[in-house]
């Protein structure tokens, strides 16, 4: 029996209080990483310059922007699998690639309606690009504003197939990850409890 509270103190934090207090840093880190990003993209978006160029502007973005939300897919999934909580970091992945998604349609949107006043049914401010993009991925459709023109249509029926592309794929992608991660955590634990048995069985 110990009966020397240095002794107690030695042996530090009982597991399940210190596996909750991980669980809860992580969370917490988690959130300020996708608080974080938001206003970031938030910032970058409204601060970001429509000018003469803004058709130009806008392919650029969409093409730069595609390839980029491939790469951010890869390195998240990547990210998961290594993660010691995976499914919390699936559920960061998914919260951060969805802003990302809406702040590059709305600024595509915003871009379209600068270079083309006829565009939509109404000036894409850049507000009304973001409200428009999230009524889009909700597949709302207020009606309040339409695309009008054949490019603005063509963009808007993307995002749409990108929509369901994220809904489906990415979401599946994200969240199989998750599960590899979690499986991976759970035979490493089984390996270093079959290495060390005075740790007990391997968590479940």
């Amino acid at each position: 029996m110990l009966s020397d509270p240095d002794d107690i103190e030695e042996l530090g934090p009982h597991p399940a209080v210190a596996d909750r207090r991980s669980r809860r840093q992580l969370t917490v880190r988690a959130a300020v990483r996708v608080v974080a990003i938001t206003v970031f993209v938030t910032v970058a978006y409204f601060a970001a310059p429509v000018g003469q160029d803004a058709d130009a502007l806008g392919i650029v973005v969409l093409v730069a922007g595609s390839i980029g939300l491939v790469g951010v897919i890869v390195l998240q999934v990547r990210a998961i699998v290594d993660s010691p909580a995976p499914q919390l970091r699936a559920a960061e992945a998914l919260a951060s690639t969805a802003i990302l998604v809406i702040v590059l349609f709305a600024f595509i949107f915003v871009c379209m309606s600068a270079s083309d006043a006829s565009a939509f049914s109404e000036p894409m401010t850049k507000v009304n690009g973001l409200y428009f993009t999230v009524t889009v991925l909700a597949t709302v459709g207020f009606g309040d504003i339409t695309a009008t023109s054949d490019a603005a249509r063509i963009v808007v029926t993307f995002q749409m197939l990108l929509d369901l592309l994220f809904l489906g794929l990415v979401v599946k992608l994200l969240f199989g990850a998750s599960k590899i991660g979690l499986q991976r955590r759970r035979d490493e634990a089984a390996a270093a409890a079959a290495a060390d048995p005075s740790t007990g069985p391997a968590p479940r």
